[in-house]
């Protein structure tokens, strides 16, 4: 895979070692552990927090290439609404999306609000008690979206091409990166959900098959969501941690599902590193894991158009009983009726899965 461009040095974002000393110390004490009685503080998630850091990193260097960064000055000094409305236009002309340089301004508010809570800082996303997202268009990105079926169908192609390469680190990434598609095809976990995949606890032996089951802590709208996985995966599944898994380990000693070739966990951007090559050589052009969920609910409801809401359940975004009393029973149904819809592929996979798979022998 080629290497990433160089970023634009007008679209650098600042990391925080590079912030001028106040700024930091600012920072850092607004996210100190504190005694939630005495010293109440908003609590933001660690993703928002690094989202939070990058983007006002990006004000900063915005400040350093427009004169506006003085190192003796502070962060409440430097954020006029002039100056903020400098910075939006200026993201505007780098052709930054509408819904970026809302983000930018939510990431600026944020920020400042850690860091000067004495004052109030709402007019950054509302200048003049108009809300940026209603000052621009706000046009939604146009995006391709292959069906579902075809995207499992490719993790299973890339499968069982894997069994006849020559060399094993082929083999174990192929089968493993075919795995990984497979399975965002067919339920579409989010990326961290997916990266953070453990033995035992999320992965799970039901019977005959797998069990795919996603604690409140490992979703994003923390909410329990768990399914049996297509019967065609499980003797997939079960070659991968008896075979490619344990080579790749190397040895090492770990419960991440997913593994590099050096024995550690494949990790979050791992993860999406191996889905962007993929899907550049299989498509020509690289997506991350989230296409898989546009592709699953797109292709949800073409498969079953008496039930146009059949997705939401599969993916975990809606449903209130859910979400508070852990019901499963919408996230059953919709699994098992999203199996209909791949009962086709395990024709496929009837075709192209070799036949000591089929018999449980996977020796190689």
């Amino acid at each position: 895979m080629s290497e990433r461009a160089v970023v634009d040095p007008a679209r650098h974002c600042l990391p925080l070692r590079a912030w001028p000393p106040h700024d930091r110390a600012l920072w850092e004490a607004a996210l100190a552990p504190s005694d939630p009685l005495l010293d109440p503080r908003p609590v933001l998630a660690t993703k928002t927090v690094a989202k939070t850091c990058q983007g006002y990193g990006r004000w900063l260097n915005f400040l350093a290439r427009t004169g506006g960064l003085d190192p003796l000055g502070g962060p409440a000094d430097r954020a006029s609404p002039e100056r903020v409305g400098a910075y939006l236009q200026h993201l505007r002309d780098l052709g930054n999306r509408d819904h970026t340089i809302v983000s930018r301004a939510a990431e600026l508010e944020t920020a400042l609000r850690l860091m000067c809570p004495d004052q109030s800082w709402r007019w950054i996303r509302s200048p003049g008690g108009v809300p940026v997202r209603s000052m621009l268009p706000m046009r939604k990105r146009i995006i391709e979206v292959p069906e579902a079926y075809a995207v499992y169908a490719w993790g299973m192609q890339l499968m069982d091409g894997a069994l006849v390469l020559p060399g094993r680190s082929r083999r174990c990434v192929q089968l493993r990166d075919g795995l990984m598609i497979a399975l965002f095809a067919a339920r579409a976990p989010r990326l961290r959900s997916m990266a953070a995949l453990r033995l035992g606890r999320n992965l799970v032996r039901h019977g005959e098959a797998w069990r795919l089951v996603l604690h409140p802590e490992d979703v994003k709208t923390r909410r329990h969501i768990e399914y049996l996985l297509p019967a065609s995966l499980t003797p997939w599944v079960d070659r991968y941690l008896g075979h490619e898994r344990v080579e790749l380990l190397q040895g090492a000693t770990h419960d991440a599902l997913w593994v590099n070739w050096g024995g550690e966990p494949l990790g979050y951007r791992g993860v999406e590193k191996r889905i962007r090559w993929r899907s550049q050589k299989r498509y020509g052009q690289a997506f991350g894991p989230h296409r898989f969920r546009h592709a699953l609910a797109t292709s949800a409801p073409i498969e079953d158009p008496g039930a146009p809401g059949l997705a939401a359940p599969i993916l975990g975004i809606s449903g209130r009983i859910l979400a508070l009393h852990y019901d499963l029973s919408a996230n059953h149904t919709a699994g098992t009726r999203f199996h209909a819809g791949l009962a086709a592929m395990r024709s496929i996979a009837r075709r192209t899965l070799p036949h000591s798979l089929e018999h449980g022998d996977c020796n190689d």
